[in-house]
């Protein structure tokens, strides 16, 4: 995800296509830390960005040689190649409805971390330190201050340090930023980025002792770290350790369509991806429209009770299929037309519990086992049966 970026009148500024992300979360403290390297382009002098987060964050400057280990361990064939502010706000700005709660200096950035007791005094306080909001802003920021708990972390932009061309237009990457905070899961805060913006592509690494992944999204890289990969990539051994897993997914937002911030589910090893090579679309069934992610195309994987209710879907088009050999050349069969009956009911009895959540992933190995187990032995004998049936009729006709 990116942050709100926001420009004075009459200039132009956004995020470049292809911004990256690192998610690192603890399932234990339940700390995420999320690094940001924004990229921007547009005449702008001066702009800046609006985060919104789901508790109280600490802000760092993150290493900038980490997005080009993290591209190059995830990705061994190619290399990578706003707010006016007339005064700084300082911790005694006092607005009504706005409380500031730090004021810091982060890298390319100063941060002014805030919250708001409603919509209007937080566009107040932005428009009162001559911060610009687009149109679309308010709708976004009303999301986040009626769900209360959420800080604001307004983020302005040293121009002195970005890359600037001869006509004022930026082209260029900012230093890394880190968001560190409380979190009960994993996510994105991509709300904030609902626009009419041009549909954009995002890079997101995760960092666990799991993977972690977005429904629908394209997992390029996917496995446990060695201590190889650490020595290949040694700023990363500030957010994890050998035998945690990392994750790089693909993601192409349609700004227009997002609705809701993202979460991550949990994943096991069997998303298990070596280079880009390889991807996998992971879980496309659970894709949100909500979430603004754009469906792409490719080879899919299916994780847990996913993986499950593919398996059923699969075998009941075999059942289906046995079926209707069985009615056009075995119709006299009636045993192997009631075992195939027998089956049905039991594929329809499990995806029901799948739907009812009587079944969940920790079940998934013991029930895929005895479910094929039965699967199989029916199948067999049913081509024993067909195989039987038809010497039988042969030999008939024979005599």
């Amino acid at each position: 995800m990116c942050p709100a970026f926001v420009s004075p009148p009459q200039r132009f500024i956004a995020p470049d296509d292809n911004t990256h992300a690192l998610l690192v979360f603890d399932f234990i403290t339940n700390i995420e830390r999320l690094i940001l390297e924004p990229a921007f382009h547009g005449n702008a002098k001066e702009f800046g960005m609006v985060m919104p987060i789901p508790s109280k964050p600490e802000l760092l400057e993150a290493d900038e040689k980490l997005f080009n280990e993290l591209e190059d361990l995830t990705n061994p064939f190619q290399r990578r190649g706003g707010f006016v502010t007339t005064q700084s706000a300082s911790a005694k700005d006092v607005s009504e409805g706005v409380t500031i709660i730090e004021v810091k200096d982060v890298g390319d950035f100063t941060a002014t971390t805030l919250t708001a007791e409603n919509t209007q005094s937080l566009l107040n306080w932005l428009k009162e330190h001559n911060y610009v909001p687009n149109p679309s802003d308010e709708e976004n920021y009303d999301y986040y201050v009626k769900r209360g708990g959420y800080f604001f972390v307004a983020l302005k932009v040293n121009m002195e340090k970005a890359k600037v061309d001869k006509d004022g237009n930026l082209h260029g990457k900012l230093r890394p930023i880190e968001f560190k905070f409380q979190s009960s899961e994993p996510m994105l805060p991509i709300r904030i980025m609902r626009s009419d913006m041009e549909d954009m592509s995002f890079t997101l690494y995760t960092l666990s002792d799991a993977p972690y992944y977005i429904p629908g999204s394209k997992v390029l890289f996917s496995r446990s770290l060695s201590k190889n990969d650490l020595e290949k990539a040694p700023t990363l051994k500030k957010y994890g350790e050998t035998g945690d897993w990392l994750v790089r997914s693909h993601l192409k937002f349609q700004f227009s369509k997002i609705r809701t911030d993202l979460f991550l589910e949990r994943g096991d090893g069997s998303l298990l991806v070596n280079n880009p090579n390889q991807f996998k679309i992971v879980n496309p069934t659970l894709l949100s429209e909500n979430t603004g992610i754009l469906k792409e195309e490719g080879p899919e994987l299916y994780l847990g009770n996913e993986k499950m209710k593919n398996d059923l879907k699969i075998l009941s088009n075999i059942i289906e299929k046995v079926r209707n050999d069985s009615q056009s050349s075995l119709a006299a069969n009636e045993k192997i037309k009631s075992d195939l009956k027998t089956l049905s009911k039991d594929v329809e009895l499990i995806e029901d519990n799948f739907e009812k959540g009587l079944i969940n992933v920790e079940d998934k190995y013991e029930n895929r086992v005895f479910l094929l187990s039965i699967v199989i032995g029916v199948l067999i004998g049913i081509v024993i049966g067909v195989l039987i049936n038809s010497r039988f009729k042969i030999f008939k006709k024979q005599k």
